[in-house]
């Protein structure tokens, strides 16, 4: 239904690969599957055929690598990861990679092709990126929404992010290919995210697309901090852009420019808010919630009715979403601000009224939040939601630990990070022993 991206680029560097190596057709080439994340990890191919069975390890030539060419180096393994140069098939291997780096490099070469696409194919391994972090199908209270990755460059660089600043991406023609087959069958409203979608020129041009041609409601995940440029945002909104939901971590600037390494961009975001506002965009907030923003909780709630709400009466900031981070790429930082939920609950509790009070659809639960007993002292603060109707892709990031056991809300219920309970354990968790009288008015997701 979506393209394969992955295995389109293995696809076109099989061949590639068996002229670099002088292989017959004979022999059966294959990528074997990508894993975690790791400092350096070399792509591994299987080959089989003439008497052998290989695994081969291609990865950036060292300076004192024996059999490289090209930039690259080519090794290989047993099938069960063992080496031995006694082993006879191994042996073997070695003497046809002597005979074949001996050859002229314009015979073993193919002109740069197999380095480009094996460079790219690297960096995907190496980071243990898969094509379901760059485009995929979601389940939505409104039916399916379609997710766009465009990139992973930023101009923040937040300590919460779970994305490296330099991981590879797809090209522009197969993210514009990916949004025409997300068309194809059906997909009426699409989320762009990134990185940051608003630092790649031709954003205008895909929302355009999506909204224009294919008739798509299109949110877009953004820091906003191009949005104070109002020329970037009048692009967007000619081209169709109805909604942004925007990471908005802090009311306080020292805090936010601490967390997003990017000083002085927490004014940009703030003007940016407002100019989104101003155009007519629904405006959903997000804000994070670690060791350096939750005792401004209640501060970034009022900042928000101060600045967003109140003086924007025709247009105010529709919703705010308080998440509790995943798993931060700099695991380091995650071991630190990784916040306990027994921490969380009084701050937050008082966020949430704070907004409401103001008219403002406030919400800390779901696939990117946290498990409904944070709010069991005030259960009118919980959007119910039953767990199963969630997108399983988010739901696959969660577990209930043991102190979830018997509790009467499970239903409704995604649990906690992964990672969380790692460092935390069920620290936090109290059930539920009856279902509160509000269970019964399900909210409806305000995304829209």
């Amino acid at each position: 239904m979506l393209s394969p991206y992955l295995a389109m680029l293995e696809a076109d560097a099989l061949p590639l690969l068996r002229t670099w190596l002088g292989l017959s057709d004979a022999v059966s080439l294959r990528f074997l599957t990508h894993g975690p994340r790791v400092e350096s990890k070399p792509l591994r191919v299987a080959l089989e055929g003439e008497g052998r069975s290989l695994t081969l390890l291609l990865e950036e030539a060292a300076p004192d690598a024996k059999w490289r060419r090209d930039g690259w180096q080519v090794t290989c393994v047993r099938p069960d990861g063992e080496f031995s140069a006694r082993d006879p098939v191994i042996a073997g291997w070695l003497r046809h990679l002597a005979r074949r780096f001996g050859e002229p490099a314009g015979r073993a070469s193919d002109g740069g092709a197999l380095f480009e696409t094996l460079e790219h194919l690297r960096l995907f391994h190496a980071e243990g990126i898969d094509d379901s972090q760059l485009r995929r199908l979601e389940t939505a209270t409104h039916g399916m929404r379609g997710f766009l990755r465009i990139g992973h460059r930023c101009n923040q660089d937040c300590t919460i992010c779970p994305q490296g600043r330099h991981w590879p991406s797809a090209p522009e023609p197969q993210v514009f290919r990916w949004l025409d087959e997300l068309a194809a069958v059906g997909v009426r409203h699409l989320t762009l995210s990134g990185g940051e979608p608003t630092i790649y020129p031709w954003l205008a041009r895909l929302v355009e697309r999506a909204a224009g041609t294919h008739g798509m409601r299109v949110l877009l995940q953004t820091n906003a901090v191009q949005f104070a440029k109002k020329r970037v945002l009048r692009r967007l909104t000619d081209a169709g852009l109805e909604y942004a939901f925007v990471s908005f971590h802090s009311a306080d600037e020292d805090v936010s420019d601490r967390l997003t390494r990017a000083p002085g961009t927490h004014r940009r975001t703030v003007e940016g808010i407002r100019n989104a506002l101003d155009a007519g965009l629904w405006v959903g907030l997000n804000c994070c919630v670690d060791a350096s923003t939750v005792d401004g909780l209640e501060a970034h709630a009022r900042f928000i009715v101060a600045q967003f709400v109140t003086p924007r009466a025709h247009n105010p900031v529709a919703h705010v979403e308080y998440s509790q981070p995943g798993a931060y790429y700099d695991e380091a930082s995650m071991e630190r601000a990784m916040v306990s939920l027994d921490r969380v609950r009084a701050p937050l509790v008082e966020a949430l009224r704070v907004l409401r009070d103001a008219g403002v659809h406030a919400d800390c639960l779901g696939t990117c939040g946290f498990p409904p007993c944070l709010l069991r002292d005030d259960p009118s603060l919980v959007s119910w939601r039953l767990a199963g109707r969630l997108d399983a892709h988010d739901r696959s990031a969660r577990c209930h630990p043991a102190a979830c056991d018997g509790c009467a809300a499970r239903d409704y219920c995604v649990g906690v990070r992964r990672e969380y309970r790692v460092l935390h354990g069920s620290r936090g968790l109290v059930a539920f022993s009856a279902m509160p009288d509000a269970v019964e008015a399900l909210e409806v997701d305000p995304e829209p």
